[in-house]
């Protein structure tokens, strides 16, 4: 038998047998045979059922007599003392040898365990070491992958730096060339419109100028002021749309204007003539809206030509409109002289459709209030634009959509108004308008600037101004 419990199993048959052979042959003792049992325990078994083996050898030793053919129980004799030995010693020798045995058998396990686990680690160190052959092979691979990547990146760098380079010296030379372009843009374009003087003859002048194009000094508007021999000759025009074919519009107007208008002393003469001088110049739609404004002592002469109308302030704000409308330079004008009283005091205001037309976020024009009047009349001339500008931002906002232009005038304090030497047609000839009365200040109701073209206001009507 091969488990623990046959192996027992046997050695305790094998003494059972021994005694019962013993106690059914007489004269003969076979207790010495007993030993057997313990000496097969010890063979298999481990030390406490070789222990008990041995302990029932003993006892049936010890017992034989007992059962030896029926007889009575006699003096224990010296053979048996010494088979009962002879059992006792081979049950310790046997459970001396099955200790040993089970000891040296739980080494050689564990030596197995130990050399099992020895070979899994070695197992796994051969397959850590397969892996890290593995990985170095990896790495290395990476490794010179990366240094012909790190090679090629040197290049690209050392190429990107003489590109850097060159587009650093590129760019220095388009800065400077942009720069003396610019240089010569800001001449041309001051070339084109010059800034004016704060005085002009017994006139006081005060401009703002704001063009729609960015980084632009001048755009579809234009201005410009001569000293003729009657007096202060201003004109304020704007050309249809922005950009460059609005400035070459302009151009061609002041062009025209300053070859003209110190020898024509006719302003009706002059319109006609700025007129024929651009036609050239003129597309299918194009046209320029102008105002032409001769200041003498107590009076100015203003020609309109489809352009927003001047404003006169005062004790009150008013909107001088033309008693005949007429068409803007390019579609047929007819223009009409108009006279128009300028007391002392009191100033005119020549401006663009930038603030005409300014509208707010709702749509509503820039209202013509007592805000504006009193703007207008501010304590000089400077001051009342920044006011009227900051109006029209706080209306309007910043960002503007047109060009804008504002020439604010203020006459020495004259006299009597000149008598008209100009000719002019039968109906550019009205009586002298009387001063307006003086009355209370109160504040205007807000109005709407009209617009330049077409007006709307009636035949005749020379003069306007602001309910109060």
């Amino acid at each position: 038998m091969r488990s623990h419990w046959g192996w027992l199993l046997s050695a305790v048959l094998a003494e059972a047998a021994i005694a019962t052979a013993d106690a059914l042959v007489g004269g003969v003792s076979l207790g010495g045979l007993l030993i057997v049992g313990p000496l097969l325990a010890a063979y298999r078994l481990p030390t406490v059922p070789t222990a008990a083996v041995s302990a029932l050898a003993v006892l049936l030793a010890l017992l034989a007599p007992l059962f030896g053919g029926g007889e009575a129980i006699a003096p224990i004799e010296a053979e048996h003392i010494i088979g009962v030995l002879a059992v006792s010693t081979g049950g310790v020798w046997a459970t001396a040898t099955a200790h040993a045995r089970t000891r040296c058998q739980r080494a050689q396990d564990r030596i197995r365990r130990g050399y099992a686990r020895m070979r899994r680690a070695h197992a796994r160190t051969r397959s850590a070491y397969a892996c890290t052959r593995e990985a170095y092979a990896t790495t290395r691979g990476a490794l010179l992958r990366t240094r012909r990547a790190l090679a090629h990146i040197q290049r690209v760098h050392a190429r990107t730096n003489d590109a850097c380079a060159a587009a650093q010296r590129a760019h220095q030379d388009a800065r400077r060339a942009l720069e003396r372009m610019t240089r010569i843009a800001q001449v041309s374009q001051q070339a084109i419109v010059c800034p004016l003087p704060s005085e002009i003859g017994d006139l006081t002048l005060a401009v703002r100028t704001h063009s729609a194009t960015e980084n632009a000094l001048i755009g579809g508007d234009l201005h410009d002021a001569i000293l003729t021999t009657t007096g202060p000759r201003l004109i304020v025009g704007d050309a249809k749309g922005h950009g460059l074919d609005a400035v070459r519009l302009s151009a061609a107007v002041l062009a025209a204007f300053r070859q003209t208008a110190a020898a024509e002393p006719d302003l009706t003469q002059l319109a006609r003539i700025l007129d024929t001088r651009i036609a050239s110049e003129l597309g299918a739609e194009d046209f320029v809206t102008l105002v032409l404004a001769d200041f003498a002592p107590g009076e100015v002469r203003l020609v309109n030509c489809g352009h927003p109308p001047p404003l006169r302030t005062g004790r009150h704000l008013e909107v001088l409109e033309s008693p005949a409308p007429s068409p803007p330079l390019g579609l047929t004008p007819e223009p009409i002289l108009q006279r128009i009283m300028l007391a002392p005091g009191q100033r005119l205001l020549l401006y663009t459709d930038g603030l005409a037309e300014a509208r707010d976020a709702k749509g509503e024009m820039f209202p013509l209030d007592h805000q504006v009047l009193a703007a207008l009349n501010g304590p000089t001339l400077d001051a009342s634009l920044s006011q009227l500008l900051d109006l029209l931002h706080a209306h309007a906002g910043t960002a503007r959509a047109d060009d804008l232009t504002l020439i604010l005038a203020e006459p020495a304090a004259a006299t009597a108004p000149l008598i008209d030497s100009q000719p002019s047609g039968p109906t550019s000839a009205p009586a002298p308008v009387a001063a307006p009365a003086i009355v209370p200040v109160s504040a205007p109701a807000p109005v709407s600037l009209p617009a330049p073209w077409p007006p709307h206001a009636k035949a005749g009507e020379r003069q306007h101004r602001l309910p109060d």
